[in-house]
C-alpha cells in the first residue's frame, strides 16, 4: 500500500475524530446514539473510532460517562481557544509569504 493512502487514510481518521469532538463540545452533552446519529456513523465505526476519541477527547476536556459525551469545558474557553487556534495558523501561513508582516 502507499504511503499517501496510509497519510490520507490517517487525516481522514482524525480530521472525523475532531468533528466528533467539536459536535460534542457544541452541544455540552450528548448521548451516544445522538452523536452516532448526528455525525452519521455506524455502530462498527463508533466501536472501532472509541478509544482514539477517548484519548483525544481527554486533551480537549471531553469526557465519556456511562453512554454520554460531556464536554467540560465553558463555551467561551472553547471559543478563546479556538480563536487563539485560527489566530496561529493565520500566522504561519502568511510567515510563508515575503513582505508580508503580522501583527499579534
Amino acid at each position: 500500500m502507499p504511503k499517501d493512502n496510509i497519510q490520507s487514510s490517517y487525516a481522514k481518521q482524525q480530521f472525523r475524530i475532531t468533528q466528533i469532538l467539536k459536535t460534542v463540545q457544541s452541544y455540552g452533552q450528548i448521548h451516544k446514539f445522538e452523536l452516532m446519529e448526528k455525525m452519521q456513523i455506524p455502530l462498527s465505526e463508533y466501536y472501532k473510532i472509541k478509544p482514539l476519541l477517548e484519548y483525544h477527547g481527554l486533551k480537549e476536556s471531553v469526557i465519556i460517562n456511562g453512554d454520554f459525551w460531556i464536554c467540560t469545558k465553558e463555551p467561551e474557553q472553547i471559543k478563546k481557544e479556538n480563536l487563539q487556534d485560527a489566530k496561529q495558523e493565520a500566522k504561519e501561513i502568511l510567515s510563508k509569504f515575503k513582505g508580508v508582516e503580522v501583527d499579534d
